[in-house]
């Protein structure tokens, strides 16, 4: 009887675990997804931030020239 009950177990079990693994590896796909669309999007920025700290820097000095 106690055999019986096990294999009832993992009858039950196992679709679960399968079906819980299934998710896991969904959700990985869509953040593995996300990561690279915000990777992007920094590589795209992070050219665009150091062009404007040089303006910045620029428009600072010429301040001071005429201060």
């Amino acid at each position: 009887m106690e055999v019986s009950l096990m294999e009832d177990n993992e009858a039950t079990t196992q679709p679960m675990l399968q079906s819980i693994l299934e998710r896991i590896n969904s959700l990985e796909q869509h953040l593995d997804i996300r990561l690279d669309r915000i990777e992007s999007e920094v590589k795209l920025v992070h050219p665009q931030t150091l062009t404007l700290r040089a303006d910045l820097n620029e428009l600072r000095n010429q301040l001071k020239l005429t201060a």
